[in-house]
């Protein structure tokens, strides 16, 4: 799988790089909601793991604009702000998958799969 990973934390993003790579998996790495799109705008990616707090384009703009240019890519939000509500305001936004912080190695491979089961 080729997953894009939108997060500002460095420690999360070198996480998920190191877990998804044992799992055999190409992760492409940016830390603002922005450089995200533009990637997804120029390349093909199997799955997204979002971060829902940003710093300039937030989370659930950023899922919003994934949502209006590639209604079935997977995308999994992963926040250290879990609450029913928030989980809720990112389902309506088109979350595939929830992820709080913070996660292990099997619960990150787990909500992959599940994001990606989720658009067969």
């Amino acid at each position: 799988m080729r997953v894009l990973v939108i997060d500002d934390e460095g420690t999360v993003r070198i996480s998920c790089e190191r877990i998804l790579e044992e799992e055999g998996d190409e992760v492409i790495l940016t830390n603002r909601g922005e450089d995200g799109l533009a990637r997804l705008e120029g390349e093909d990616f199997d799955a997204v793991l979002l971060d829902l707090m940003m710093p300039g384009v937030g989370g659930l703009e950023t899922l919003r604009r994934i949502r209006e240019r590639k209604p079935r890519l997977p995308v999994v939000v992963i926040t250290g702000y879990a609450t029913p509500e928030v989980e809720e305001q990112c389902r309506e936004s088109g979350a595939t998958a929830w992820l709080p912080k913070p996660f292990g190695p099997d619960e990150l491979v787990a909500a992959l799969e599940q994001a990606m089961e989720g658009t067969r």
